[in-house]
């Protein structure tokens, strides 16, 4: 399954804050770009749109002055002769000139080919063409700007007005004439000349009256106006020849093709009916380019044309958007900043502190579980809610724990009180634990220093431990339990014995008697043997009774005794399968009925007396748990010789193994319980009393190493209630003395942790336990300091 990967709850906050701001800047600056841009290109356009309409507005109020001035040269001399009045007319024409600095020339010519042209460059000069006399005068006077003659020179005569376009087209129309650009004939000059002939009361046109205007005075306007639109600007006619241009171009008479491409294809398009749009060169470098017509009323078809490079419009727009995106971005930290301030302050802080509460109610922190100190109204009432959480969680716990602990020692009751003979031994056993464990909490030297219970938890879980040491003989039967004699079972069948003695008694006699009654031997005799059978009888008899008790060592000689005994025959008379259970029954189905009366022994080990085990040991759950005991083929074996010859104690192999099994159903009962993190040590504490340091202990055969330190604990003070205890059936209660004589041999044999009985001893805890448990009789004089480790 993929791990879902999850973030803080301030990063996710920020996230969103900043995502909505990032949001809304981008938006804002977006919007701002596209209007900014928007608005940028239309005043451009207006700009540009302005720039091109004055220009045409300038170049037309220049060609109208232009009209004026020769309307009015042309008018103020009614006369058809030219040199009727030369000075006033030439000094009108020399005022013109410098009234427009735009005019590089003015001039007059009549029909006779005379002429007089007041003209700016190279220099100032006013010309002067005669041809009244038959040679011709062309006299060029040079003269200042207040009219006075610097020097005059006269040329060979070699103009003609009258061959000149602007005469002739003047001649042939009716109105102002305006030439298309061409090169001065005086000074070479590309320039555009505009002509009005004077109509006399014969309609006859005599007179022709020009102005030139040079091209470098319209380029010098289109230069100073291009540093208005920041482009290049340029006039041109339909033919592609370009009148005017602010660029700076080598040649004085160009074509549109002699311009930069991006200049062609904007003419191209505008040809093409595009009056606006935008082109590339060859660099790839973007260009908006707009034209305008000049008016109807101008005399000529002109186009004018402005242009700008793109990106110098989305420089500024783009400064714009990155001073915005700056803000922007100071903008966003600040409020990051603040959010995170904010968020640290108001939200984070009680987050994290009822965070911390929350975890404290998972570690069972109650008391650390607090209102939190929050204007936010749902903070305070989670906050709320969760010490009354605490509050229930805790005293539910506590009813929880109680209940626990009062259906444990329920238990440890149930066990001791199901014996009469072991009662109070799960009840003083986790006293001696808790006493024995105290003094190991308290020591800091050797094995004891990183012994620590920190907690009452740990005491608790130590207390069930110890408590339920002994669950599992739940299980083990009553009749093994207080098993007192060798021959007990459910009842003390030394009594069915008792009474095959009983019979054998009656026998002897009978046989005394019917032997008197034949007359075999004399009375004294026969007396005599009866005394002797009835002698062996009864000594045979307290001999196995003596047997039953086990108190002894059964040594070979007894052993061998109890097989003569047993061997002894009598006869019965009566059908054994009589009054059975069930159980009884079954035992014996396959075991053939005995003719009566037959004769058997006086102990017998019979085949019904082999138990077998109503359920097989399961050898998984045995691996499982790791025990290692060896298993006896049968569940019980009630044989009469075969009990009686028990060697010590009254158990058989079979009862003790069930007596030892009682381990093996704690194991198996206490690790089946769902015990929470706080007991989870309770099955290994408690079950490991019967192991030995040495690892030949059961029923895991565990090492010093694999027993903790409690579980240790927990066996001195099983072994030593043990010894001490004064409800034993099968022994009598040892003193401290003996019962200290024996820990100490266990402790040499390392069945018992060393460390643990020099505490024991050092510490006097077995003497604060005598004080409360045991009787006067058993408290008595000890020198420990034979048994401490030196």
């Amino acid at each position: 399954m993929k791990k879902t990967k999850r973030y803080t709850f301030t990063f996710s906050i920020i996230t969103l804050i900043l995502g909505l701001a990032s949001f809304l800047s981008i938006s804002l600056i977006g919007h701002n770009y596209l209007q900014s841009s928007k608005n940028s290109y239309s005043m451009i356009q207006k700009r540009n749109a302005e720039v091109r309409k004055n220009i045409i507005e300038t170049i037309k109020v220049s060609l109208q002055k232009t009209s004026a001035h020769l309307k009015v040269l042309i008018h103020s001399q009614q006369n058809d002769d030219l040199f009727a009045s030369r000075e006033i007319f030439t000094r009108m024409m020399w005022e013109i000139l410098l009234s427009d600095e735009k005019i590089a020339s003015i001039y007059i010519a009549d029909l006779h080919g005379n002429f007089f042209q007041a003209r700016r460059t190279p220099e100032f000069a006013m010309r002067t063409i005669d041809t009244r006399s038959n040679l011709g005068i062309d006299e060029w006077a040079y003269k200042n700007t207040e009219f006075e003659t610097i020097r005059i020179e006269n040329k060979p005569l070699s103009y003609d007005p009258r061959e000149r376009t602007w005469f002739t087209k003047a001649t042939s129309h009716e109105n102002f004439y305006w030439s298309e650009p061409y090169a001065f004939a005086s000074t070479n000059e590309i320039g555009i000349t505009v002509s009005y002939p004077f109509i006399n009361q014969m309609s006859e046109k005599v007179k022709v009256a020009g102005i030139d205007f040079t091209i470098a005075s319209i380029t010098k306007l289109l230069q100073e106006q291009s540093l208005v639109v920041d482009g290049p600007i340029v006039i041109v006619n339909p033919h592609g020849d370009v009148i005017a241009s602010s660029l700076p171009t080598k040649e004085s008479n160009i074509t549109v093709d002699q311009l930069p491409k991006e200049i062609q294809a904007s003419y191209e398009q505008f040809l093409n009916g595009t009056k606006r749009g935008r082109v590339h060169n060859e660099a790839n470098k973007n260009y908006l380019f707009a034209f305008s017509e000049f008016p109807s009323d101008f005399g000529k078809q002109w186009y004018i044309g402005t242009y700008l490079e793109e990106k110098k419009v989305t420089q500024e727009i783009d400064a714009i958007m990155i001073q915005t995106i700056v803000i922007s971005l100071f903008i966003m930290l600040l409020i990051i900043v603040v959010t995170w301030l904010f968020l640290r302050r108001i939200i984070i802080a009680p987050v994290d502190l009822l965070k911390t509460m929350s975890d404290g109610v998972a570690l069972k922190q109650y008391d650390a579980v607090h209102h939190v100190r929050t204007r936010i109204k749902e903070f305070y009432a989670l906050s709320h809610s969760m010490v009354l959480m605490a509050r229930s969680i805790k005293a539910h716990e506590k009813a929880q724990e109680n209940l626990m602990e009062s259906f444990i020692k329920l238990i440890a009751s149930a066990i001791d009180d199901k014996s009469p003979y072991t009662g109070g031994h799960c009840e003083r056993v986790p006293e001696l634990a808790t006493m024995l464990a105290q003094e190991a909490n308290n020591s800091h030297e050797g094995i004891f220093k990183k012994f620590n219970f920190t907690d009452e938890n740990a005491w608790r879980e130590f207390r069930i431990a110890a408590l339920l040491h002994d669950c599992g003989k739940v299980t083990t039967p009553e009749y093994v339990v207080d098993k007192a004699t060798k021959l007990e079972s459910i009842h003390n069948r030394i009594h069915e014995i008792r009474t095959r003695f009983e019979v054998l008694l009656r026998d002897a006699h009978i046989a005394y008697l019917e032997a008197l009654l034949k007359g075999k031997d004399t009375q004294e005799l026969l007396m005599q043997k009866r005394s002797v059978a009835e002698a062996k009888l009864f000594d045979d008899f307290a001999f196995l009774a003596e047997c039953n008790i086990g108190g002894e060592f059964m040594d070979a000689q007894k052993i061998e005794r109890l097989k003569e005994i047993a061997s002894i025959t009598w006869t019965r008379h009566f059908d054994d399968r009589l009054g059975m259970s069930e159980a009884e029954k079954k035992r014996l189905l396959d075991i053939p009925l005995k003719p009566l009366p037959c004769v058997e022994t006086l102990l017998q080990d019979k085949p019904e007396h082999l138990i077998s085990r109503a359920q097989e040991v399961d050898a998984k759950v045995f691996t499982r748990l790791g025990i290692k005991m060896e298993i006896p083929k049968y569940y019980n074996n009630l044989g009469e010789l075969y009990n009686l010859s028990i060697a010590r104690g009254t158990l058989n192999d079979e009862e003790r193994y069930k007596i030892n099994e009682h381990i093996i159903m704690s194991i198996r009962m206490l690790s089946e319980l769902p015990f929470m993190d706080n007991l989870k040590h309770v099955p290994e504490y408690a079950c490991a009393h019967h192991e030995t340091m040495k690892g030949t202990g059961y029923p895991r055969k565990l090492t010093k190493e694999q027993i903790s330190l409690p579980a240790r604990i927990i066996a001195i003070a099983d072994i030593f209630e043990a010894l001490t205890a004064s409800d034993r059936p099968y022994k009598k209660a040892k003193t401290i003395s003996e019962a200290i004589k024996i820990l100490s041999m266990l402790k040499k044999d390392e069945h018992i942790d060393g460390d643990l009985f020099d505490l024991f001893l050092r510490s006097g805890v077995y003497m604060q336990y005598a004080q409360k448990y045991l009787t006067p009789e058993q408290i008595d004089d000890v020198d420990i300091t034979q048994y401490l480790s030196s």
